[in-house]
């Protein structure tokens, strides 16, 4: 069973793996909901464990991340590297993620705070970083860890 409570505008659980719209607003215009149904279309593929999400790019949502770590600041580069080069399945500790966004000493303490940051939990993916004692770490501070330990199931990290 999924850790969240029945959302008002996304919901999800492990037996049905469905994300869909559940309220609406506005009649739809041909182009303002095509966002949120691009995000929803994405969600739907992640917890479907849908192999060819990997070839979508990432919901119009993260278009704060750049296309390029250059010039950016260091949460930037953790948030970009996180979500392009740490896959599905995968995790990451804190330092290896640190040092692959730019910091010689790994930063553990910068990451967490960069991980604290993150605006779309799940899209940018979080929960794949851990500690580098293979222990899994905080999730939104350490009041969402149930919530992480579920996302690592449902990806195959950690077993049920």
């Amino acid at each position: 069973m999924s850790p969240w409570p029945d959302q008002h505008l996304l919901s999800g659980d492990t037996y049905s793996q469905e994300v869909c719209i559940k309220t609406q607003l506005f009649k739809d215009n041909g182009y303002t909901y095509k966002p949120a149904l691009k995000c929803v279309e994405w969600l739907s593929l992640y917890f479907k464990k849908d192999p060819t999400l990997h070839t979508l790019p990432l919901p119009a949502i993260c278009s704060f991340l750049k296309k390029s770590n250059k010039g950016a600041t260091f949460t930037s580069r953790v948030l970009h590297n996180l979500a392009h080069k740490i896959k599905y399945g995968q995790t990451v500790s804190y330092g290896a993620l640190g040092k692959l966004s730019g910091s010689p000493t790994g930063a553990c303490r910068a990451v967490g705070q960069a991980m604290r940051n993150n605006p779309v939990q799940i899209l940018i993916p979080c929960h794949r970083v851990i500690e580098a004692s293979g222990k899994i770490g905080n999730y939104s501070g350490g009041s969402k860890n149930n919530t992480k330990v579920w996302l690592l199931q449902l990806e195959g990290v950690l077993k049920t």
